[in-house]
């Protein structure tokens, strides 16, 4: 292509408000490109995957970043392959629940506070922070590893959050699903805003 249909052809594509440009199958921009780039402050990069496989990785990591975020205040336990979290108040011995759990084979998630992510709108992800990762605080006792007093098969770094179990002490208590968060999460799953509150809905709950 002649360079004056290029460059032409460089301002036109550039014009358009982009984040970035890729250039797939390890292919090099020619340096008139590079400084149409540079003028409009507009990063190059270039990968040597093919155009389809990028796109692909490129989404998921896009749709992974910007999920709807929570946090749910309780412990997290993979029981039987199914994600629980045992809520309560303070005090009413949740981590001792989950610590008798992980004795009889079951795997801890999150300690205390579980960070509850929506992926593709219809499934609640539950993990921990990463300064919390296999340990947990237990009333008499301090912080346990649990990884390395119970075997790296008591922790999961991740589960899908399909129920919450209540913990109850001399009143009556509600609990809600994985499902609920979901669909309470819905209303801003489209919101530019890659976080949001995790507060249950009274319409999402079911008694306990």
């Amino acid at each position: 292509m002649p360079l004056e249909e290029r460059l032409r052809r460089y301002k036109l594509l550039l014009s358009f408000k982009l984040p970035c440009v890729v250039f797939s199958r390890n292919l090099k921009p020619d340096k008139h490109f590079l400084k149409e780039a540079e003028r409009m402050d507009l990063p190059v990069f270039q990968t040597p995957l093919i155009t389809m496989k990028f796109i692909n990785h490129a989404t998921l990591a896009l749709e992974a970043m910007f999920a709807p975020r929570g946090t749910e205040i309780g412990s997290m336990v993979d029981i039987l392959g199914v994600g629980v979290i045992i809520k309560g108040e303070s005090g009413i011995g949740k981590s001792e629940s989950v610590l008798a759990l992980i004795e009889r084979g079951y795997s801890l998630v999150a300690d205390d506070a579980t960070r509850v992510t929506l992926m593709d709108g219809h499934e609640v992800i539950g993990t921990c922070s990463e300064l919390t990762r296999d340990h947990m605080e237990v009333r008499g006792i301090g912080i346990v590893n649990v990884a390395a007093m119970f075997g790296i098969k008591s922790i999961r770094k991740d589960k899908k959050w399909t129920w919450s179990s209540p913990s109850k002490y001399g009143r009556k208590s509600k609990t809600w699903t994985g499902s609920a968060w979901t669909m309470n999460t819905s209303r801003f799953s489209a919101s530019t805003s890659p976080t949001s509150s995790s507060q249950s809905d009274p319409a999402a709950t079911s008694p306990g």
